[in-house]
């Protein structure tokens, strides 16, 4: 556990270091955005306020991260991440149909754009994301600090393009040049964005994660000696680091020592193959599955109970 907090320190550390830049580097493009009348840095601008957003949430749901599980939440708080992930997305996809409104309108109706300030403020964002993105990356198998990576990435390139821009727009007078990279980079960030929506949205309906086969953990877990079947396999991410599962296995009869020694080398498998540290696996007996055959199992399409406002399902079990 305390491994676990000095983790979550440093991440913590690394997004807190990262707010306060992109803060700094927001105040500067705001200004020079408005001094050098460029769309482009006007965009950014705008872009790395939602990055400033962002970076709260991820700090904010990191620090909630830590929180120890209690008995109102058993899993602790690691969802907080989750939930922020998605937000940061919908504020990245709502930020890029902007930039694609204004460079339209920019396009149709051109302004006079003083490229050597743009390749002046473009040339600091370079500089500061790029670091920002070194101290973050080192974290990033966290759903919450990709995310917040990802809109890091989406100012790199969009840096590089603007540079690019203001010295084709210096030498050329093309104006629309401006408006055109807003344009490309806003598609770049888009894309990402909608991909890491879907994860975080997948984790919250508590999906699969992508990187797993039901069917093939299921034989795994059936390959180990002693093991006759393996049903009501459930799997799904407590965040996108931490996955869980759950089964039924079946065995012979034997005594409940030998049983716990099988379950343990089930264990080893799910751990070994997959990184399934936390597993909930119930023993069951060939004659004890055999005499449940008619038990009712979990069925989502049962009509919800009017009185408790959701679905009910009978768990009892056969009076043997």
């Amino acid at each position: 556990m305390q491994h676990a907090h000095h983790v979550s320190d440093k991440k913590s550390t690394g997004i807190n270091i990262a707010f306060w830049l992109t803060f700094l580097l927001f105040v500067a493009e705001i200004i020079g955005g408005i001094l050098t009348n460029s769309l482009a840095i006007l965009s950014d601008a705008w872009h790395l306020l939602s990055d400033i957003l962002a970076l709260g949430v991820s700090w904010f749901a990191l620090r909630q991260a830590r929180k120890p599980a209690n008995k109102r939440l058993t899993f602790g708080y690691h969802r907080f991440g989750i939930f922020a992930a998605f937000f940061n997305n919908l504020t990245l996809i709502a930020i890029s149909f902007y930039i694609f409104y204004t460079a339209v309108l920019r396009i149709f109706h051109p302004k006079e754009v003083k490229s050597l300030g743009m390749v002046y403020l473009a040339i600091l964002g370079l500089v500061i994301t790029g670091t920002i993105v070194l101290f973050l990356r080192k974290e990033e198998q966290n759903l919450n600090v990709r995310s917040a990576v990802l809109h890091f990435v989406g100012d790199v390139f969009s840096y590089a393009g603007v540079i690019l821009g203001g010295v084709i727009l210096h030498f050329t007078g093309w104006l629309w040049i401006d408006p055109v990279i807003s344009i490309v980079f806003a598609s770049i960030i888009l894309r990402g964005a909608f991909s890491m929506l879907r994860e975080s949205f997948w984790i919250l309906l508590e999906g699969v994660p992508s990187n797993f086969d039901v069917d093939q953990i299921t034989k795994d877990m059936e390959s180990v000696p002693g093991v006759h079947s393996v049903h009501d396999v459930h799997i799904w991410g407590i965040s996108a680091e931490e996955v869980m599962l759950t089964a039924h296995v079946v065995v012979e009869e034997q005594p409940v020592s030998e049983g716990h020694d099988l379950l343990h080398e089930v264990k080893k498998v799910l751990r070994g193959k997959y990184g399934i540290w936390h597993s909930i696996l119930q023993l069951e007996t060939i004659d004890y599955q055999e005499k449940n055959k008619g038990e009712k199992k979990f069925n989502p399409n049962l009509s919800p109970d009017p009185k408790m406002g959701f679905d009910i399902v009978s768990l009892t079990r056969k009076s043997e």
